[in-house]
């Protein structure tokens, strides 16, 4: 395995983009609610849409071609999932939070597969195991504001969870502080 880097810094490569990652995207409504606190706590990097990461970011591929077309047969072959919010508890690190979430064996399942087809193809920026699923709420955050956020996270109902019928691949153009994390492509869960 590649030596573990930090993306934040990382540059766009050949294809336009500095690193990606694969996520579930969480619907509207959800994704309005974090995106609501997150500029209650004006997050200033880079930020995904509401969404569970199935494969931690990666940067250094030789092939976006080849990316693209290995998530699209694992996708294809995963059928739709439910993403349970249920024992609704969170995780704080230094600097953010995040809504976690249970390792249910489909989402565990899509995660070790994508995990072991396309580690291979790059680098990466963190360790993909253990496995913690959650979705990201804040980070980037000072001690105070990290603070103010927890407080409101325990008064948000982020609802019973969300239906997992696609994988989006995300590319992030630039760095984390002024960059932007674009959807690459959409690969719809069964299709």
């Amino acid at each position: 395995m590649s030596a573990i880097r930090s993306s934040k810094d990382l540059t766009n490569d050949q294809f336009g983009y500095s690193c990606y990652t694969l996520v579930v995207p969480a619907g509207e409504a959800l994704t309005a609610q974090v995106e609501s606190l997150r500029n209650q706590m004006g997050v200033t990097v880079a930020s995904i849409p509401a969404h569970v990461t199935v494969k931690g970011t990666f940067y250094d591929i030789d092939s976006l071609e080849q990316v693209k077309q290995l998530v699209e047969e694992i996708t294809r072959s995963t059928a739709p999932f439910f993403i349970s919010f249920s024992e609704r508890a969170f995780h704080w690190w230094a600097d953010g939070g995040a809504l976690t979430v249970p390792a249910t064996p489909p989402i565990q399942a899509l995660h070790d597969t994508l995990v072991a087809t396309i580690s291979p193809l790059g680098k990466p920026a963190y360790r993909d195991d253990p496995y913690l699923v959650h979705m990201t709420l804040v980070y980037g955050q000072s001690p105070e504001r990290l603070q103010q956020a927890q407080a409101l996270v325990q008064e948000m109902d982020f609802g019973p969870g969300f239906m997992a019928e696609s994988v989006d691949l995300m590319g992030r153009v630039g760095q984390a502080v002024g960059g932007e994390w674009r959807l690459i492509t959409r690969f719809g869960l069964g299709d």
